[in-house]
């Protein structure tokens, strides 16, 4: 039997069916994350003419970013990231099936502040058998 970091695959499985959500710590190494840090700030300082306008979206503020939609159409580090096995293996094991990636979005929501966002579903922008997962990468 597998494992993510502590959890055995059949806990994960186990706690997202009776939670509806799993908290997997140190998912990914604390070099992964670092790198994932310093690629987001390289694009969104040196190469924001990589991200298509209408996948970047602010603060109220107009300058803070809040969300990025399609990073993995905006280079290779996210395109690798957005393919990784260990998210595809977390999908199988929850849902019992294999899963393709498309959309790898970053959003950066401040604890206790930013944006307000009301209570709402985004099942209306899914296609039938698809699913949307969050994996928050945060430290305490």
């Amino acid at each position: 039997m597998g494992k993510f970091a502590a959890m055995s695959y059949e806990t994960v499985n186990e706690r997202f069916h009776r939670d509806g959500f799993t908290v997997l710590e140190n998912f990914m190494l604390e070099s992964e994350l670092l790198a994932v840090e310093a690629e987001l700030s390289t694009l969104t300082t040196r190469y924001r003419d990589r991200i298509d306008p209408e996948d970047l979206f602010y603060e109220d503020d107009g300058k803070t970013i809040r969300q990025i939609e399609w990073l993995n159409k905006c280079g290779e580090f996210f395109a690798r990231l957005s393919q990784h096995r260990r998210f595809s293996d977390l999908i199988e094991v929850i849902f019992g099936e294999p899963s393709e990636h498309d959309n790898l979005s970053y959003m950066a929501k401040p604890a206790r502040g930013g944006a307000a966002a009301p209570s709402h579903q985004d099942n209306a922008y899914l296609s039938p058998g698809s699913c949307s997962c969050l994996d928050i990468l945060d430290r305490p």
